[in-house]
């Protein structure tokens, strides 16, 4: 049994696991549970044009028995620089209730050389991007297309399917929420799930099948 996941930092768990983070996220307990190979390429700041990107090119040509997909925010994004895609993502404030706010200035996943090009043209567009095109409608429309594409892909290959968010505000079904009241964050600042907390998602998404 192969089981494909894709997200953010909320399935990849570098940067709030510690150093064996890839033995402790909850997408290794469940294939351990399962008696599993785990593929995981989520990436920690991943946008969901990334993880739609993953799903609909190479990444998902092998046969999987099953696919965990997890999306993001939807104020994330991408952009390809002529080697490579890189992910842009603004500075997000996540309040202790699971609320956002984007805020306006400070945009992250810009490299140096992308701030310095044109004399800071790329950064001003991505900030104008932010400021003037960006707003609500906009992210839950980008949502909804790569809820529905991620769906339709997997419907197509005959793979089932689990699919979780972290985004408080969707307006989506999704089998799983990881949200910081329903699992344990690992503190008050750091509202990624907790090691305990990983456990319970495996069991959650366990529990599923």
């Amino acid at each position: 049994m192969k089981i494909y996941f894709d997200g953010c930092s909320m399935t990849h768990g570098r940067g709030y696991l510690g150093e064996d983070f890839k033995n402790i996220r909850w997408s290794k307990i469940l294939c351990n549970q399962l008696g599993a190979e785990e593929y995981n390429i989520s990436s920690s700041g991943s946008s969901n044009q990334r993880i739609l990107r993953n799903l609909a090119t190479k990444n998902f040509n092998e046969k999987y028995d099953l696919a965990v997909i997890q999306l993001t925010f939807p104020s994330r994004t991408e952009y390809y620089d002529g080697e490579k895609f890189k992910q842009i993502n603004s500075h997000v404030v996540r309040r202790r209730d699971g609320s956002y706010n984007v805020a306006k200035k400070g945009i992250h996943g810009l490299s140096r050389e992308v701030r310095n090009k044109n004399n800071g043209g790329s950064s001003y567009f991505w900030e104008m991007y932010f400021n003037r095109i960006y707003d609500d409608v906009y992210g839950h429309t980008i949502e909804e297309m790569v809820y529905n594409s991620v769906k339709s892909i997997c419907k197509v290959k005959n793979i089932p399917l689990i699919m979780l968010s972290c985004f408080r505000t969707t307006k989506l079904s999704y089998d799983i929420m990881i949200l910081p009241e329903i699992y344990e964050p690992v503190s008050d600042t750091n509202l990624h799930p907790s090691v305990s907390s990983q456990i319970s998602i495996a069991s959650d998404v366990y529990n599923l099948l």
